[in-house]
């Protein structure tokens, strides 16, 4: 495996993304983490792996051109995602929109991308167990 990886982590101030950045691969040198507004104090708080730098970027998804947040990245992790509680026009514009978007972009490069999805991708189904055969 490649030694000295840079990677895109967004959704870096979430629970997926706070979580992955306590313990990274020992072959990450870098690590590009896209945050929500007024979260890189958090930063502050988390110990990195002795050598390996994070570059905080703060916005919201929909607002950043996932292009210019590629440059020089290996590996893309996409954690970011609206929760159900937001409306259905911003989880679509990130859940949806700017993930295609995204992976698009990461195809055109040759950029490896990481998108663990949430059940949320099947909308709201009251508790009922979803797979990709649940009918609409």
């Amino acid at each position: 495996m490649k030694q000295n990886l840079t990677i895109l982590l967004t959704g870096a101030s979430g629970y997926l993304g706070s979580a992955w950045l306590e313990h990274p691969s020992k072959n990450v040198s870098k690590v590009v983490a896209l945050m929500r507004g007024n979260s890189k104090d958090r930063l502050q708080r988390i110990k990195m792996p002795f050598g390996c730098v994070v570059e905080a970027w703060e916005g919201t998804i929909p607002s950043i051109d996932p292009r210019v947040l590629l440059f020089d990245v290996d590996i893309v992790l996409h954690f970011a995602a609206q929760t159900p509680d937001q409306t259905n026009d911003d989880v679509m514009k990130v859940n949806t929109k700017w993930t295609r978007r995204l992976g698009l972009a990461c195809a055109q490069r040759g950029i490896k991308l990481l998108f663990p999805s949430t059940g949320s991708v099947y909308g709201g189904h009251g508790g009922e167990l979803l797979t990709e055969d649940t009918s609409q």
